[in-house]
C-alpha cells in the first residue's frame, strides 16, 4: 500500500506540474502582444498616421478597459463553473484578435481588436490563478505562483524578439499574424488535456454555500490588507507600464535603434530580467520570509520605491548600451514581489472567491495602472515635446514613474494589518470548511 500510495502521489505531482507549466505557457502567450506593440508603435504610427496620445490609448486604456470590465464577471464564473473551458476560450479569442490585427486599416479598427485582445486575456489569468490554487497547498503556492508569473517576463522576451524580427523581415502586420499560431495551439491543448478539479472531488468533501458576487465584493472591500495591496499594485503599474510600454519609442527616438536591435536587446534584457526577478523573488521570499507575510510586503515596498532612481538613470544616461543594461535591476526589482503578493492575496480570501479576488486586483491595476500609465505618458509627451524635443518624452516617463513611491507606502500600510487579516479573514466560512477543499500536492 505504501508503494502504491507513493506512486499515486508521484503521478499527482507530475500532473500538477504539467498543469502549472501549461497554464504558464497560456498566460505567457496571451500577453506577448503587450510587448510586441511596444516595439511596433513607431511603424504603426507612421503607417496609420497616429498621435502619441492615440498610441498611449492603444497600448494602455483600450486594452485595459474591456479587460477590467469583463474580468470580474468572468472570474465569478470561474469560481462557479469550468475554469479550464474559460481559460481555453480566452486564449482562443486572443489568437483570433491577433489574426485580425494584421488586417486593420485605421485607428478605430485597431482600437477594437485591442479591446478584443483584452477580453481574451481576461479569461486566462483569473481562471489559471484559481486552478493553481486548487492544485497546490498553501505551503507551495508562493513558488507555484512565482512560476506562473514568469509568464509576464517570458511574454516580454518573446514579444520583443518576435516583433523585432518579424517587423524587419515581413512588416508589423505579419508579426501579429505569426503570434496567433501558438495561441490557437495552446487553446486546443488546454481544452483537450486539462480537467476541472472540482469534478473529481469525492463525496466526503464538504460543499460550501455559494456566495453572490455582491457578497464577495463586500467581503473583499472590508479587508484592509487586500485594499492596500490592490492600491499598491495599481500605483506600481502606473509607473511600470508607463515606462515599459514607451521603452521601444524612447530607444528609437533617443538612441536611433532599429526594431530588430530593439527586439533583441529588450527581449533578452527586459524579458529575461523580469522572468529572473519573478523566480528569485518568489523563491527568496519562500525561503527567508515563509510564514511572515508582513516582511514579504515590506520587501515589496522597498523593491517598488527603489525603481525611481533606476528610471532616472535609464532616461538620462547618454550611452544606449548602459541605459539598456540598467533595465536589468529595474525589471528584476519590479517583478520580484509578484509571487509573494499573489500568494498573500489568495490566502486572504475564502476558496470560493479566489478568482474574483485576483480579478478585482487585475481590474484596478489594469484600468488605472496599465490603462492610465501609457496614456499619461503619451499625453504629457504631446504636451512637452514641442518645447523640449526628445526631452519631452523623457520628462513624461519620469513623472509617471514617481507613482512607485506611493506604491511603496501602500505596501507598508498593508504589512501592518496582514497578519491579523490572515488569522481572522472577514466574512469567510470557518477555517475547517475552507481547508477541507485544500489540495494535497
Amino acid at each position: 500500500m505504501t508503494a502504491l500510495g507513493s506512486g499515486t502521489d508521484e503521478m499527482r505531482s507530475r500532473h500538477h506540474l504539467y498543469v502549472l507549466l501549461l497554464l504558464t505557457a497560456a498566460y505567457t502567450v496571451s500577453q506577448i502582444d503587450r510587448s510586441m506593440i511596444n516595439i511596433l508603435m513607431e511603424p504603426i504610427k507612421l503607417d496609420l498616421g497616429l498621435s502619441d496620445t492615440q498610441l498611449g490609448l492603444l497600448t494602455g486604456l483600450a486594452f485595459a478597459l474591456f479587460y477590467s470590465i469583463l474580468g470580474v464577471p468572468v472570474a465569478y464564473l470561474a469560481d462557479r463553473t469550468n475554469r479550464v473551458l474559460i481559460a481555453a476560450l480566452g486564449v482562443a479569442l486572443w489568437a483570433v484578435m491577433m489574426l485580425c490585427t494584421g488586417f486593420v486599416s485605421g485607428f478605430t479598427l485597431l482600437l477594437l481588436v485591442r479591446v478584443g485582445a483584452g477580453a481574451g486575456e481576461a479569461g486566462v489569468f483569473p481562471a489559471g490563478y484559481s486552478l493553481i490554487g486548487d492544485h497546490f497547498t498553501a505551503q507551495r503556492r508562493v513558488r507555484a505562483f512565482s512560476v506562473f508569473m514568469t509568464g509576464v517576463g517570458l511574454s516580454i522576451a518573446l514579444g520583443f524578439i518576435l516583433a523585432g524580427w518579424a517587423n524587419q523581415a515581413f512588416g508589423w502586420r505579419k508579426a501579429f499574424i505569426i503570434a496567433a499560431v501558438p495561441g490557437a495551439l495552446l487553446a486546443i491543448l488546454a481544452a483537450l488535456t486539462l480537467r476541472e478539479p472540482r469534478r473529481r472531488r469525492g463525496a466526503s468533501t464538504p460543499l460550501l454555500p455559494r456566495l453572490s458576487l455582491t457578497r464577495v465584493l463586500v467581503i473583499l472591500g472590508r479587508n484592509a490588507s487586500f485594499r492596500n495591496i490592490v492600491l499598491a499594485v495599481m500605483l506600481a503599474n502606473v509607473g511600470a507600464m508607463g515606462v515599459s510600454q514607451w521603452a521601444g519609442v524612447f530607444y528609437t527616438r533617443a538612441h536611433h535603434l532599429s526594431s530588430e536591435q530593439l527586439g533583441l536587446w529588450l527581449g533578452v534584457v527586459a524579458g529575461g530580467s523580469a522572468a529572473l526577478g519573478t523566480l528569485v523573488g518568489g523563491f527568496a521570499a519562500d525561503r527567508w520570509f515563509r510564514g511572515n507575510s508582513g516582511n514579504q510586503l515590506r520587501l515589496a515596498a522597498g523593491l517598488t520605491a527603489t525603481q525611481v532612481p533606476f528610471v532616472l538613470l535609464i532616461l538620462y544616461v547618454p550611452n544606449a548600451v548602459a541605459s539598456l543594461l540598467l533595465l536589468i535591476p529595474l525589471y528584476v526589482g519590479f517583478f520580484a514581489y509578484n509571487g509573494p503578493v499573489l500568494a498573500i492575496t489568495q490566502d486572504l480570501v475564502d476558496a470560493r472567491m479566489r478568482a474574483v479576488a485576483v480579478a478585482v486586483t487585475a481590474m484596478v491595476l489594469n484600468l488605472m495602472g496599465t490603462g492610465l500609465g501609457p496614456l499619461v505618458v503619451g499625453a504629457l509627451s504631446d504636451l512637452f515635446t514641442p518645447y523640449l524635443g526628445i526631452g519631452g518624452l523623457k520628462l513624461a516617463m519620469l513623472i509617471t514613474a514617481l507613482s512607485a513611491l506611493a506604491s511603496g507606502w501602500m505596501f507598508v500600510r498593508a504589512s501592518r494589518t496582514v497578519t491579523g487579516d490572515l488569522e481572522h479573514p472577514q466574512g469567510a466560512e470557518p477555517r475547517t470548511l475552507t481547508e477541507a477543499a485544500e489540495p494535497t500536492a
